[in-house]
């Protein structure tokens, strides 16, 4: 299990594995298939910016992009090299689906029951009372973590459940809490440890658990950390990011 939503598409008339990482600013082909598709990539036009590194990123036109029954979508997409996303996934990872095109989106996520549904956004708005839901706040969720405010963003491309960023780690851990360090890898196929903390306190809009939290260099203005997929594999949810909307169905 990768912990990630991985799902079917087709580029260009080719059935691919493609990733959902609404964390992901761009949506990003594979320059490897996109060369085996015979589409234009053009020479490198500048780099992406992963959590402890940066890899090459270049333009591919022509690209036509299917969820098959949902959406398609044509244009020149962003290029970059996503072996090492792949070596992790143990599939060939053709594309990363960013939030360039999910955020004109609503999408329900039923992993349990291996169902994706892509509407326009705004087109799914259940009603009843045993729906939870989560008002954000330009994309941002408050809670707590440790007893503490806490500000979250969620990032379904991460299949980490807390990540905490290192400015704000100090809100929230003393350097006696216990940790351990876990090994990761990232878009350039860097590899990185991280100090953990395990079984940390997380609350929000009525939710609670407990999560493993992941420190990370990375920096964000207002926001302390990340929430990754595994916090909602066992739960259908429904983002709507444009609306600043999640719905937890029961």
């Amino acid at each position: 299990d990768l912990g990630v939503i991985l799902f079917e598409a087709i580029v260009n008339g080719r059935s691919v594995w493609a990733i959902l990482d609404n964390g992901a600013g761009n949506t990003i082909i594979d320059t490897g298939l996109a060369r085996e598709l015979n589409l234009q990539v053009e020479s490198a036009t500048g780099t992406i910016r992963t959590t402890h590194s940066q890899t090459e990123k270049s333009t591919v036109n022509g690209v036509r992009l299917e969820v098959p029954g949902q959406f398609k979508i044509a244009g020149n997409f962003v290029g970059a090299d996503l072996a090492a996303i792949s070596e992790v996934a143990g599939k060939e990872v053709g594309l990363i689906l960013g939030s360039d095109i999910l955020s004109n989106l609503s999408y329900l996520v039923d992993a349990k029951n291996k169902r994706m549904i892509f509407v326009l956004a705004g087109g799914m708005n259940p009603r009843s009372p045993s729906v939870t839901v989560i008002h954000l706040s330009n994309g941002v969720l408050e809670g707590t973590l440790n007893g503490s405010p806490a500000r979250f963003q969620v990032d379904l491309g991460s299949n980490s459940p807390l990540l905490v960023l290192r400015d704000s780690w100090k809100k929230y851990f003393e350097m006696s809490d216990t940790t351990t360090v876990s090994r990761s890898i990232d878009l350039s196929g860097t590899i990185v440890e991280r100090v953990v903390v395990e079984d940390v306190a997380v609350s929000f809009s009525g939710i609670d658990a407990t999560l493993d939290a992941r420190q990370i260099s990375s920096s964000r203005d207002g926001v302390d950390g990340f929430l990754g997929f595994p916090v909602f594999h066992d739960r259908v949810v429904i983002f709507d990011y444009r609306n600043d909307r999640i719905f937890i169905l029961d």
